[in-house]
């Protein structure tokens, strides 16, 4: 039986807490040492990660938010052009062609009234496969114009 009595030395950072927290969750579903291994590797590599990714977010607000401008201004142009060409009503077209997820895409569209739902799912399912078939080659040509 492990023993389950509280650290009396917690983590100053509370994602390392929480990354603790899932650790001993983990440890306590009775994994393998080899996969309890594994996993703190991995988890650690991600508290890497999130500190660096953190870090370059500080020092550099200017370009994040005028990334998510843009980003957003585009798909609002790219969501007229389909209201526009296809004769769609605009919030379907722009919820269409909206970045993110699948889901909170479609949980906005359920939400709204008078959407064509089954368009929405279609345009995000389709962008979900351009971007897995286009984005490690984009990835590849950018990388490589970066390091020219």
């Amino acid at each position: 039986m492990p023993d389950r009595r509280p650290s009396s030395r917690l983590p100053d950072d509370p994602r390392m807490l929480r990354a603790e927290n899932l650790a001993r969750t983990v440890a306590d579903l009775g994994t393998d040492p080899m996969a309890r291994r594994d996993f703190l590797a991995r988890m650690a590599f991600i508290r890497a990660f999130e500190a660096k990714a953190w870090e370059l977010s500080r020092t550099n607000p200017p370009q994040i938010l005028g990334s998510i401008v843009a980003l957003v201004a585009f798909c609002g142009g790219l969501g007229w052009l389909v209201s526009s060409t296809l004769g769609i009503d605009p919030l379907s077209a722009y919820l269409a062609t909206s970045p993110g997820g699948m889901d909170s895409v479609a949980i906005i569209a359920a939400a709204s009234h008078n959407v064509d739902i089954s368009f929405i799912m279609a345009l995000q399912t389709l962008r979900f496969l351009l971007v897995l078939l286009l984005g490690p080659g984009l990835a590849r040509l950018v990388a490589r114009a970066v390091r020219a």
